[in-house]
């Protein structure tokens, strides 16, 4: 994610706003971008096929959604272990690995509850239509990749 990152941030500009990540993947490291750059919120996206896909196979949406939903309840549980083990020390210690972790539960949440498919085929992005004018960043980190 990082050469992602050191790659696009001479092109993300300093104003909030959103970032589009067109074909998301499993949806790591569009969670790397907002985490990089918290003035925009990022909308993890996934490309429409033009078949129906099964929402039990393992790709496209199905996987876009089990994975951000699995980030997040990975880092709410590590977030959870740090908490019982502090709460278990005689002295108290730093939470910084359960703040992190709790941060990133609540992120890959939020992005979760934002993922949209989008048929970049099609003239209008309907599902991403509210952000028009609001974007800062549109990419397509699975293009990049390959």
């Amino acid at each position: 994610a990082e050469k992602f990152i050191d790659e696009l941030e001479p092109y993300v500009p300093a104003d909030a706003g959103y970032a589009v990540d067109l074909g998301a993947g499993c949806g790591f490291i569009a969670g790397e971008y907002a985490l990089a750059w918290p003035h925009l919120t990022v909308i993890a996206t996934e490309v429409s096929w033009p078949i129906e896909v099964d929402p039990e196979q393992f790709w496209a949406m199905p996987l876009l959604r089990r994975s951000l939903k699995r980030l997040s309840e990975d880092h709410a549980s590590k977030a959870e272990k740090h908490r019982n083990k502090r709460g278990k020390r005689k002295f108290q210690v730093e939470p910084t690995e359960e703040m992190e972790d709790a941060v990133r539960a609540e992120l890959y949440n939020r992005m979760l509850s934002q993922a949209v498919e989008v048929d970049v085929l099609q003239a209008e992005w309907h599902n991403v239509a509210e952000f028009k004018g609001q974007c800062r960043l549109v990419t397509c980190t699975m293009l990049m990749h390959q």
